[in-house]
């Protein structure tokens, strides 16, 4: 996974800018004719609305805000729930207005302009309008719909601004990329994460815009747990998975995740970036990413920490070996070699067309570290093939042994031929047999008695007559 120098009021826009969460069999945030231009371009239409943002943060002028004194708000400038010992204030440091903390909880690093080194708190409107991601649509994709489809499921507190290496790169070499947000994450975050509804928001991404109706699914960490449950759920849409990074049994760590994400919300805000930063020189991380990269597709898309109580209920809800076991397509698993890799043995046992790849030397961000990023689109590159291959030839096999189907009434005209003709053979038969055996009789006493001695030659010559 702004501020100008007159003060901005977040309230004012933020009923034009929300997006209500799909509930129609519609195509998630599109209207009418974006659905007319999607189905008729093969060219990126999110690609393009992505660059329209971005050059919109550029042409905005962007200059810290002036705050509102504290002992001038005596409650929250959104819900207006007065202040207390117990609801206390926020900044947001977009507009410099003050909300109580459920109105002012979205965290991300705001554009270079406003000259915060790290993440901040915001509110609402101002965390969608400081954001390098576009709200305007939950997914983004890459690549001619007609080719192959891969689909990218991002990983906890994550969006899917993640895959902005990784999806063109897989584009170029023939692939159509589609990276969804999920619920809780990035441009969907009002909704729910379940486990369910994470699986349907997958299924919907191939059923709106994949022609084929089948991709190959890559989910990385918690994406990896959702792609296990979407190739088990709907094995007709699933060309096959790739596991990234989810080589644990997370239900014995859920004590150990409820405590990161209550440590991790009561951390200031230079403790959260000094800590994420820190992470990548870790053995467990060990990421080598470039400070621009790590900004632009992770920290100023914003951090979904607000979304870790989901994400606890969700991992740890699932018997995921019995998951696994539902799986009929080939899986590919991987993992860095410093990774917690304590399942994944158990994860390999558990499919039955499945191979484990290993990173020398990596750890857990290697999607994005520059010195293995190539090693995994490499990776996924191979067993994409290897995967749509396989169907392809599954669908050959099956044209072949194909027998045509014929009309009932066709059907039962010929077995009423049959059955004529079966019966017109058997009464000629019998009619035959008849004239043999008269022909075998004795004409006189005299041949009767020769013809004793030998029954068997007699019944030998009879059935040598038989037609």
């Amino acid at each position: 996974m702004a501020q100008t120098a007159v003060l901005h009021d977040p309230l004012s826009e933020f009923g034009q800018e929300m997006k209500e969460v799909n509930t129609s069999g519609k195509k998630p945030f599109s209207t009418d004719e974006e659905d007319d231009a999607h189905a008729s371009s093969a060219a990126t239409t999110s690609t393009r609305k992505s660059t329209r943002s971005k050059r919109s943060h550029k042409e905005e002028k962007l200059e810290k805000p002036t705050w509102v004194p504290d002992d001038q708000a005596t409650k929250c400038h959104k819900c207006e729930t007065a202040f207390s010992l117990f609801h206390r204030k926020h900044h947001c440091r977009g507009c410099g207005n003050i909300f109580c903390i459920k109105c002012c909880d979205h965290w991300l690093l705001p554009p270079k302009e406003l000259e915060y080194t790290t993440i901040q708190r915001t509110c609402q409107s101002c965390f969608k309008r400081l954001s390098s991601l576009n709200f305007e649509r939950n997914y983004d994709e890459w690549g001619r719909k007609d080719d192959p489809a891969i689909v990218l499921v991002h990983g906890a507190c994550g969006t899917r601004k993640n895959w902005f290496l990784l999806g063109p790169a897989l584009a170029e070499k023939g692939y159509h990329v589609i990276a969804p947000d999920m619920p809780e994450h990035g441009a969907r975050y009002e909704e729910k994460l379940y486990m369910n509804s994470a699986i349907e928001a997958v299924a919907d991404m191939i059923h709106y815009y994949v022609p084929s109706k089948k991709a190959l699914v890559f989910g990385y960490s918690m994406g990896g747990y959702i792609a296990m449950a979407f190739g088990a759920k709907y094995p007709e849409l699933c060309r096959g998975l790739i596991i990234g990074g989810a080589g644990t049994d997370m239900r014995k760590d859920r004590s150990m995740l409820e405590w990161m994400g209550t440590y991790y919300k009561l951390l200031s805000n230079k403790s959260k970036t000094s800590l994420e930063k820190t992470w990548h020189d870790t053995p467990l991380i060990a990421a080598k990413v470039e400070e621009d990269v790590l900004n632009e597709y992770c920290l100023r898309a914003g951090s979904y920490y607000e979304a870790w109580p989901s994400i606890v209920n969700m991992l740890t809800s699932e018997n995921y070996k019995k998951v696994l076991m539902q799986v009929k397509a080939p899986v590919l698993f991987f993992t860095g070699q410093h990774d917690r890799r304590d399942a994944e043995r158990k994860w390999l046992n558990a499919t039955t067309n499945a191979r484990l790849e290993v990173i020398p030397d990596a750890g857990y961000m290697c999607v994005i570290d520059k010195r293995h990023r190539d090693k995994v689109r490499d990776l996924i590159l191979q067993f994409a093939g290897y995967a749509f291959s396989l169907s392809k030839d599954k669908r050959q096999d099956k044209r072949r042994t194909q027998v045509p189907r014929v009309p009932k009434a066709a059907t039962e005209k010929g077995k009423e031929k049959e059955q004529d003709a079966s019966s017109s053979a058997t009464t000629s038969t019998n009619k035959e047999e008849q004239k043999v055996e008269e022909q075998k009789k004795p004409e006189s006493k005299e041949e009767a008695e020769e013809e004793k001695p030998q029954p068997e030659t007699k019944d030998e010559n009879a059935e040598e007559e038989k037609p």
